[in-house]
């Protein structure tokens, strides 16, 4: 057996459990399903789980699998910093081992799919795209709460640190994110040796 073989069980088993701390997490969550996909946490894991059980399986990729894989990396490791950072780490509502494979396993884990197996080159320019869903999600996320007066995150709620401060999120936000799809893109290209 060789070195794929290995990288396709290890994507596999790492997106089916990522799955399963997702539903998980739907089935324990005592919010109504539109707030619970409200999550940016949710979308991300979402997305790697995809990304990681589609490379594992023998079909035939879509062109754009190395670009979709490249802003799900970009997507966890915002969810997975964000976590730490400005949720302080921690442990809400949710069962311990959801919460430490939603925001510490996966997005270590697509983290170094990234950065240890080949992937085609992906100028910045392009990933400048994976920036936009970021901006329909935070406006999404300002203008659903705006209607129906909930949040997902307290840094994203005016009443909470007021619209300055959100402003100073977003913009604390985008810059990261400039910078980690600046290396994402710096670190494709790789070839198998």
């Amino acid at each position: 057996m060789n070195n794929n073989f290995y990288l396709k069980i290890y994507r596999l088993i790492i997106g089916v459990i990522i799955l399963i701390a997702i539903t998980t997490q739907l089935l324990t969550f005592r919010q109504t399903p539109s707030n619970f996909l409200s999550y940016f946490t949710v979308l991300s894991n979402f997305l790697v789980s995809f990304v990681l059980i589609v490379q594992s399986l023998d079909i035939p990729q879509i062109k754009t699998m190395n670009t979709i894989r490249g802003a799900a990396t970009l997507y966890i490791l915002i969810t997975g910093l964000g976590f730490t950072i400005l949720l302080g780490g921690k442990n809400t509502e949710f069962l311990s081992w959801v919460n430490i494979t939603l925001h510490y396993i996966s997005p270590l884990a697509m983290t170094l799919d990234w950065f240890f197996t080949p992937s085609e080159k992906i100028p910045f320019k392009k990933a400048l795209t994976w920036i936009l869903f970021l901006f329909i999600y935070l406006a999404y996320t300002l203008i659903l709460g705006h209607i129906t007066s909930w949040y997902p995150y307290g840094f994203l709620n005016p009443g909470e640190i007021g619209y300055n401060g959100i402003f100073l999120y977003i913009c604390v936000l985008i810059i990261s994110s400039l910078f980690i799809s600046f290396i994402i893109t710096t670190f494709s290209g790789r070839k198998n040796k």
